[in-house]
């Protein structure tokens, strides 16, 4: 059948980690990638959280499987926000038995803010990833702006970022990462636009709320109206970490010289958080 005058959109309902971890031709097979190499207007996709932050093994496996066309969006949300909503989730009590094996339990008996002080020292000693968060006083913490603007885009953040890559990002679990998935700006800087071209991607932020007009035209698909609107897989979670000020001032310390360099990434955009 010719497609070419009939835009089809066909998407994977698969948000586990990570099909394109698998061997390349049950990639090739998953996503119909010979067929519809053949019809280029027919269109198919995957989305999960996780492929941004693991760009070393992701990158490769999608160039493999579609060598011929890659677009991206990469949705964002207020990091600190995303760090309170990811601890509650993989620590949630609720969900079938495989949803509880995917979150994993290495943060079962943490509390919040035991898992943001054991991420950061790990970030800071064990992979060097982030040498200008200090210590001023007890439990009183900074960023020696110094020591950002010489490490940001250096060959010793390259490095650093390449062995928390290797040897930080377990799979099989949800339970890592509760910080570092919300240094969007390292993330996107460091494979994905140095492996794509930058039009390749469009950046949504969840805050500011969007309209699918922009998804439809990346895609080069005519306009269409989605008759269910209604959000999908919510659920309430434990939220008796977001009056906690000590650690939002912290998260919100570590994030913002990041912040900066995404919206400076991003041509300048206003961020709102």
């Amino acid at each position: 059948k010719d497609n070419n005058d009939n835009k089809n959109n066909k998407k994977k309902n698969n948000k586990t980690l990570s099909l394109l971890e698998k061997q390349r031709q049950h990639c090739l097979e998953f996503y119909y990638a010979k067929e519809l190499k053949n019809y280029p207007s027919c269109l198919t996709g995957d989305s999960t959280p996780s492929y941004l932050l693991d760009s070393y093994r992701v990158i490769t496996h999608i160039k493999r499987v579609f060598p011929h066309l890659s677009k991206f969006f990469v949705m964002l949300r207020n990091p600190v926000q995303r760090a309170l909503s990811h601890y509650a989730m993989v620590t949630s009590k609720d969900g079938t038995e495989a949803q509880k094996i995917t979150r994993g339990t290495q943060w079962s008996n943490l509390t919040f803010e035991e898992v943001v002080q054991q991420e950061l020292y790990d970030l800071q000693h064990k992979y060097k990833l982030v040498p200008y968060w200090k210590q001023k006083d007890e439990g009183e913490y900074y960023i020696d702006q110094t020591i950002f603007d010489a490490f940001h885009g250096s060959t010793e953040e390259e490095e650093a970022w390449a062995k928390f890559q290797k040897h930080g990002i377990p799979l099989h679990t949800g339970s890592h990462s509760l910080l570092a998935r919300g240094l969007y700006d390292l993330q996107l800087r460091r494979k994905w636009f140095e492996s794509f071209s930058q039009k390749s991607f469009v950046i949504l932020i969840l805050e500011d709320g969007f309209t699918m007009e922009k998804v439809w035209k990346h895609l080069d698909l005519p306009p269409y109206t989605i008759p269910d609107t209604e959000p999908k897989n919510t659920r309430q979670y434990d939220d008796s970490n977001k009056d906690n000020s000590k650690i939002h001032t912290l998260l919100q310390t570590f994030y913002e010289p990041h912040n900066t360099k995404l919206s400076q990434l991003l041509n300048n955009k206003q961020l709102p958080w």
